[in-house]
C-alpha cells in the first residue's frame, strides 16, 4: 500500500507539474499570437516538401531535400522565412520572395539568432525588403539541447519555444480555450489511468534514479556517473581533435587559423608521435582545407594545398602582423557592411591577403582565404622571408614543414652529412634523392615482376598466360598508392614537387588501371571462349564477346574521367572535350561504326549462324565467323570471302542449312507417240522407284560410294533406302502433267530429309540409275 501511494503521489505531482507547464505554454501562445498577426506559421508535411526543394536549389543541391530540417516556415505576402538545419551545413534562416508565382531565394542568415540579435535580425530583415510582420514574427529556436535536461528550467524553454513558433496566433479565443479545456480532460483522463494501475518502475533510494523493474539501478548509476565525471587527463587532447574550423567571420576565421596551426606547428617540433598525434594530425589536414577557397585546385591535391598554403601564409602573417582582434570585423560587422553596398571582402592592412565570402557550394556563407590570396601566398613568403618575425611562436615554420621528415625518420636524417640538409626547390637534397631512388626502385619492381611472370607463364595455355599477367597492372596501382604513402607521410615531400609527384602517381595507377580493365576483359572473352557452350552456340558466345568488349570501354571511360578529374581536370571541360573528339572520331570512322552496328544486328537477329551454308550476293559457301567489321564465307569452291556487315545486314540472305528437306524436281519427257499404256507404266514404274519397297536396286559401273570411296566389283548391288524421301507430310508426287509438240512430260517431285547435301546426291544417283535400268526394260 505504501508503494502504491508513492506511485500515486509521483503520478499527481507530474499531473500538477503538466497542468501549470500547460498554462503557461497556453497562456504565453495567446499573449504571443498577437505579434504574429497576418503571418502563416503552420508547419505542415505538405509545406515542408514545398520548401525543401527550394533550401536544396539554393544550396546548388549539394544537399537532398529529404535530409532538409525546418524548426520554423513563415510567410506573409509574398516573402517568407524557413528556420532550416541539415547535417551538412550550419543552421541558418532562409528569405524567399515569389515572383510571377515562382518562390525565389533571396539572402540567408547564418545560425540562429541569439536574443542580442534579434533587433538586428529584424532590421535586417526589413533592410531586404521582407514585410514588417514576418520581421516581427522571426523566431528565436533553441541554440543547445542543453536547456532540455534541466529541469524546470527545459519545461521554460520548452514553453518559449512553442510560444515562438506561433502555431496557433491566427486561432479565435474560442478555439483556443476548447482546445485548452481538452488538453486538461486528457491530461486528468491519463493521470487517473497512472494512479490505478500497478507501476512496473521503481525510484532507487539512494540515487533517485528512475528504472524499470527488470533494470539494475546501480549499472544505469554507475555508467551515468562514469560519464559525468571529468577526464582531466584527456580533455584537452579531445578538445584539440574535435575542435572545427570556425570561418563564420573574418574574425573568426583569422582567430581559428592561428590557433590550429600553432597547433600543427607544436606538433611538428615533437620528437616522437602517438597514435592519438597522428589522429590530430589528420584532424588538422582536414580542417585547414576549410580556410581556403579549393574550388579550383585537383581534389587529390586539396588536402596538399591547403597545408602547405597554411604553412606560408602563418609565416607571412607572423611578419606583417595583425590588426586587433576586435578591429577585425565580426559576422555582425560584415553583414552591416554588406547592406551598406561594400564587397563581401576584408584584406589584412594594406597585404593582398583577402578574407572572402563564399557564395556557393558547401562553403556558404563562410568566409575563407580567397582563390587569389591561395596563388599568391607562396610568392609573397620568398619575398617576405628575411623580414623578422612580429612573433616568434611558430619560428621557422617552414623549415619545420617542409623540410624536416616525420619523426620515424627523424634520427637517421639527423645523422646524414650537413650538405644534404641544404634545400632546393622546397625540398632537402637527402628528401630528392630518396624520392627518385624509390621511384627507381619502383620501376625495377615492375620490371621485374613482368619479366618474372613471362618466364613462368611461357609455356602455359594462353588463357592462363593472359591470367597470370593481370598481376603486373594491379601491382603497379598497390605500388602507386605506397609510393604516395611513402612520399607524402615518411619523407615528407611537400609543395609543388609534392604535387608534380601526385600527378605522375595518378598516371602510373590510371595506365595501369586502363590495362588491367581490358586485359581483364580480354581474359574473360578467352575464357568465354573455351567454354563448350561457344561451340554449341557461337552467335551467343559473339554477342556476349561484344558485350564484354563494350562493357570494358565504358568502365575504362569512367576510369579515365575519375582520374583526370582528380587530377585537377575539370569534369565539364574534360565531358566537352570528349563530345567534340567523339564527334571528329565518329564523322572519320562511321564506315567502320556502321560495320559495328550491323555486326551487332547480325548478332541479335541471328539469321545464320558460324558453320551454316548460306547463298548471298552471288556467293554460297559456309560461315567461318562473324567479326566485328565483316563476315568471312568460306566458298564451296575454298575460296575465302570477307563481306562488311553493313553490307551484309541490308541484304536477302538465303540460309541453305535452316531447309527443313532438299526438294528435287525431274521432268522426264517421253516420245509425242508414245502410247497411253506405256506412260501409263513409266508412271508406275516410278511410284516403285520411290517408294520405300524399291530400295533394293542393282547398279553397275564403278560409281562412288556414300562415303567417297569407289566400289569394288563384288559391291556392285547395294541397298539404298529410300526413308528418306518418303514423309507422311511430303510423300513423292508423279504426274503426266504436259502435252508438249514433241515429247510427253512427266514430272517427279520428292523432298530429301534430312537436308544432308552429300547424302542427297549419293540418293540422287541411285535413283537415276534405277529409272534409266527399268525404263530401257520396259523399251520407254
Amino acid at each position: 500500500m505504501p508503494k502504491f501511494n508513492s506511485v500515486a503521489y509521483r503520478h499527481a505531482n507530474r499531473f500538477v507539474t503538466a497542468v501549470i507547464g500547460l498554462g503557461i505554454t497556453l497562456t504565453s501562445a495567446v499573449a504571443a499570437g498577437s505579434t504574429c498577426n497576418g503571418v502563416k506559421v503552420d508547419l505542415t508535411k505538405s509545406r515542408k516538401e514545398t520548401y525543401a526543394p527550394l533550401v536544396a536549389a539554393a544550396m546548388n543541391n549539394k544537399i537532398k531535400p529529404a535530409r532538409v530540417q525546418f524548426s520554423a516556415i513563415m510567410e506573409s505576402g509574398d516573402w517568407s522565412a524557413a528556420y532550416i538545419s541539415s547535417p551538412e551545413s550550419d543552421n541558418g534562416v532562409m528569405f524567399f520572395q515569389s515572383v510571377a508565382g515562382k518562390k525565389h531565394f533571396r539572402e540567408v542568415w547564418g545560425g540562429w539568432a541569439e536574443p542580442s540579435e534579434r533587433p538586428e535580425l529584424v532590421a535586417w530583415a526589413k533592410k531586404l525588403g521582407a514585410p514588417a510582420d514576418l520581421a516581427k514574427c522571426l523566431p528565436r529556436p533553441l541554440r543547445t539541447m542543453n536547456d532540455y535536461f534541466s529541469g524546470a528550467s527545459g519545461h521554460l524553454a520548452s514553453v518559449a519555444t512553442l510560444s515562438d513558433t506561433n502555431w496557433w496566433s491566427e486561432m479565435s479565443i474560442r478555439k483556443r480555450l476548447l482546445r485548452l479545456v481538452l488538453a486538461l480532460f486528457v491530461v486528468v483522463l491519463g493521470t487517473g489511468a497512472f494512479a490505478q494501475s500497478p507501476s512496473s518502475e521503481r525510484v532507487d533510494s539512494d540515487t533517485g534514479v528512475l528504472s524499470a523493474a527488470s533494470e539494475n539501478p546501480h549499472d544505469l548509476k554507475t555508467i551515468l556517473d562514469q560519464l559525468a565525471q571529468p577526464d582531466e587527463e584527456n580533455r584537452q587532447p579531445l578538445e584539440e581533435l574535435l575542435e572545427p574550423a570556425n570561418t563564420n567571420s573574418p574574425r573568426d576565421t583569422i582567430v581559428s587559423f592561428v590557433k590550429l596551426t600553432q597547433r600543427y606547428y607544436d606538433l611538428l617540433r615533437q620528437n616522437a608521435y602517438t597514435a592519438e598525434d597522428d589522429a590530430e594530425l589528420q584532424h588538422l589536414y582536414d580542417e585547414m582545407q576549410w580556410f581556403f577557397d579549393l574550388r579550383d585546385v585537383a581534389p587529390s591535391l586539396r588536402q596538399d594545398v591547403a597545408v602547405s598554403s597554411a604553412v606560408y601564409l602563418r609565416e607571412v602573417i607572423d611578419r606583417i602582423g595583425l590588426p586587433q582582434v576586435d578591429q577585425i570585423p565580426d559576422r555582425k560587422q560584415m553583414l552591416a557592411a554588406i547592406g551598406e553596398g561594400d564587397p563581401p571582402a576584408w584584406k589584412i592592412g594594406n597585404s593582398p591577403l583577402v578574407i572572402t565570402r563564399i557564395d556557393e557550394g558547401p562553403n556558404q556563407g563562410k568566409y575563407v582565404f580567397s582563390a587569389e590570396t591561395l596563388e599568391s601566398v607562396e610568392d609573397l613568403f620568398w619575398q617576405l622571408r628575411s623580414f623578422p618575425y612580429r612573433s616568434s611562436a611558430a619560428e621557422n615554420f617552414y623549415e619545420a614543414s617542409f623540410l624536416t621528415p616525420r619523426p620515424t625518420l627523424q634520427a637517421w636524417s639527423d645523422s646524414l652529412p650537413a650538405w644534404m640538409h641544404k634545400g632546393f626547390l622546397g625540398q632537402t637534397i637527402w628528401q630528392w634523392m630518396a624520392m627518385v631512388l624509390l621511384f627507381a626502385i619502383a620501376a625495377l619492381l615492375i620490371w621485374l615482376l613482368s619479366s618474372v611472370l613471362k618466364q613462368i607463364s611461357r609455356n602455359a595455355q594462353p588463357l592462363l598466360r593472359n591470367a597470370i599477367l593481370l598481376l603486373v597492372p594491379l601491382f603497379v596501382v598497390v605500388e602507386s598508392y605506397v609510393l604516395y604513402d611513402l612520399l607524402g607521410d615518411k619523407i615528407f615531400i611537400t609543395g609543388l614537387v609534392f604535387q608534380t609527384a601526385v600527378y605522375i602517381i595518378y598516371g602510373m595507377a590510371l595506365v595501369a588501371g586502363v590495362v588491367f580493365i581490358f586485359s581483364l576483359g580480354t581474359v574473360l572473352i578467352e575464357l568465354v571462349a573455351s567454354t563448350k557452350r561457344a561451340k554449341h552456340r557461337p552467335s551467343d558466345m559473339h554477342l556476349l564477346i561484344l558485350g564484354i568488349r563494350v562493357a570494358s570501354i565504358v568502365a575504362i571511360i569512367v576510369v579515365v574521367l575519375q582520374g583526370m578529374y582528380l587530377m585537377g581536370f575539370s569534369l565539364a571541360t574534360i565531358l566537352a572535350g570528349a563530345g567534340v573528339t567523339g564527334l571528329a572520331i565518329a564523322l572519320a570512322a562511321q564506315n567502320t561504326l556502321r560495320n559495328i552496328f550491323g555486326s551487332l544486328m547480325l548478332l541479335l537477329d541471328k539469321p545464320f549462324k558460324v558453320g551454316q551454308r548460306i547463298k548471298i550476293k552471288g556467293y554460297e559457301g559456309v560461315v567461318e565467323d562473324i567479326g566485328m567489321r565483316s563476315t568471312r564465307l568460306r566458298l564451296l569452291s575454298g575460296h575465302l570471302v570477307s563481306i562488311p556487315n553493313e553490307n551484309l545486314a541490308g541484304l536477302d540472305i538465303e540460309n541453305v542449312d535452316m531447309r527443313p528437306a532438299i526438294q528435287r524436281t525431274i521432268n522426264l519427257p517421253l516420245p509425242y507417240d508414245t502410247a497411253l499404256e506405256k506412260v501409263q507404266r513409266a508412271i508406275t514404274i516410278l511410284h516403285e522407284i520411290l517408294s520405300v519397297s524399291g530400295s533394293a536396286v542393282t547398279t553397275t559401273g564403278d560409281r562412288p560410294s556414300p562415303q567417297g570411296k569407289p566400289l569394288g566389283r563384288e559391291d556392285r548391288t547395294l541397298q539404298h533406302s529410300n526413308e528418306a524421301i518418303n514423309h507422311p507430310e511430303h510423300p513423292p508426287r508423279v504426274f503426266f502433267n504436259e502435252i508438249n509438240p514433241d515429247s510427253l512430260n512427266i514430272i517427279v517431285t520428292y523432298w530429301y530429309s534430312p537436308p544432308d547435301h552429300y547424302a542427297y546426291l549419293d540418293h540422287c544417283q541411285m535413283i537415276n540409275h534405277e529409272i534409266i535400268r527399268r525404263f530401257r526394260e520396259e523399251g520407254l
